[in-house]
């Protein structure tokens, strides 16, 4: 048997109103008349009391009521062998997509590699009972959390896989913490080996220049075009400081653009600011923000989150962000990051982050011609090298399902037996309850 709801189980404590309504019941004792007691000398009286049950069975089938009650409210269900079959053979998928930018080069058929995963995951037989799809430009994180979905879902868990699998994309760290009843299937996309990109604008020198990658085999290409030098590099990401911390400011967004390059073409309907501790606006803008409503500032507060640079932070000590919010600065709509210290390293992880999240991504990254082969990403696939601990088909329990109505019955039934019980004649009081009277 299992139970939903255990927590509904504190409930019992309302089993002791009907016995403690029994105890403190007082029913009036019978006067009886007696002749003269006059030769009969006074005894020292003595006040004593007995509290008996009057009507144990009737206190019984209350108490009953309230026990059938709570059971009902617990969500119980009986897991069965044929129940168990049912659920084993439900398929419950989970479906990763690569979002990378490695997936927007083309296919030898002439489409984009992320277009023909889609299409393949949406052929793939037979049907499952319960699916979802999750498409992450990291491998890790998608599988992470296709991963929690499988781990509340009932069903034969499926997880599928669907990427080019560059070279470091996919690890077997990443799948090894799997449960060994997961099946796993790796759909690899193939796509040319020769690849041409246009890298973002840097500044070199105080030279604007753009670079053009084309990556064939193990051969990398790179073709360098000076850029207008009137066109300086803007930073994606807008450095609130203090003027006493505008030194550190400027050391931590240089640093932050060393590992992780600005775009000459910032996305102006994403605009996006750090505020340091020390900013005079920093309280004011704390106050008039509002928690963040659009769908792009939750993809780049997770995708900071994320970030190896800010893990990394984290796991030094320093914190990335305390608070994210939306805000108007200069009277624009923006996504503000309040940053607990001006600490160079914080600020610095937490400027590349958010510089990364708003850009298109390192080109230079999805240009890696190496990719995972197939033998590799199928003894990845083999159950025998997971270390996660297997799920127990007895706690799939279907969604919505209970078996919670039978003792909603045995509480009704229980109900009409307590109300032909409260119809009889009521008993006799006893003995002990009498009170002592002297009659003159």
């Amino acid at each position: 048997m299992i139970f939903q709801a255990p927590w509904a189980w504190l409930g019992l404590i309302a089993v002791a109103v009907p016995i403690v309504v029994h105890l403190l019941t007082r029913r009036r004792a019978t006067r009886t008349p007696f002749p003269t007691l006059r030769f009969i000398p006074v005894p020292v009286s003595t006040a004593v009391r007995y509290r008996r049950v009057t009507d144990p069975a009737l206190l019984a089938v209350r108490c009953a009521v309230l026990a059938a009650v709570v059971a009902a409210l617990a969500q119980p269900w009986l897991s069965t062998s044929a129940r168990a079959g049912v659920a084993a053979s439900r398929i419950a998928r989970a479906v990763v997509i690569d979002t990378s930018g490695s997936m927007n080069r083309t296919t030898s058929g002439g489409r984009a590699a992320l277009a023909v995963a889609r299409d393949s995951v949406a052929a793939l037989a037979p049907a499952p009972a319960a699916s979802v799809v999750v498409e992450a430009d990291r491998l890790p994180h998608g599988i992470a959390d296709a991963t929690a979905w499988l781990d509340r879902t009932p069903g034969r868990p499926e997880l599928i896989v669907a990427s080019d699998f560059q070279a470091g994309a996919l690890s077997p760290a990443d799948l090894m913490r799997l449960p060994p009843d997961v099946n796993v299937r790796l759909l690899k996309i193939d796509v040319p080996a020769a690849t041409t990109v246009a890298m973002p604008a840097v500044s070199l020198a105080g030279q604007v220049v753009e670079a053009t990658v084309t990556v064939a085999g193990d051969r990398a290409d790179v073709t360098w075009t000076s850029a207008s030098p009137a066109a300086p590099v803007t930073p994606t990401v807008r450095v609130v400081a203090g003027d006493a911390e505008r030194r550190d400011a400027d050391a931590a967004t240089a640093a932050a653009l060393s590992i992780v390059p600005a775009s000459s073409r910032p996305q102006a309907d994403r605009p996006m600011a750090i505020v340091f501790p020390g900013a005079p606006a920093r309280e004011e803008l704390l106050t008039n923000a509002s928690p963040i409503d659009q769908p792009w500032m939750f993809d780049v507060v997770e995708h900071v989150r994320r970030h190896p640079l800010v893990v990394e932070a984290e796991r030094g000590g320093s914190v990335s962000f305390t608070v994210a919010r939306a805000g108007s600065i200069d009277g624009n709509a923006t996504l503000l990051l309040f940053a607990p210290t001006s600490d160079a390293v914080a600020t610095g992880a937490l400027i590349a982050a958010a510089t990364d999240a708003l850009g298109e991504g390192d080109p230079a990254a999805e240009l890696e011609p190496a990719g995972i082969d197939a033998e590799t990403l199928q003894q990845w696939s083999d159950p025998a090298a997971r270390t996660g601990p297997p799920r127990d088909p007895a706690t799939d329990v279907p969604p919505g399902a209970s078996d919670s109505r039978w003792f909603w019955l045995l509480a009704l039934f229980l109900l009409g037996i307590e109300t032909l019980a409260r119809r009889r004649p009521a008993p006799k009081p006893l003995p002990m309850e009498a009170t002592h009277e002297r009659v003159a």
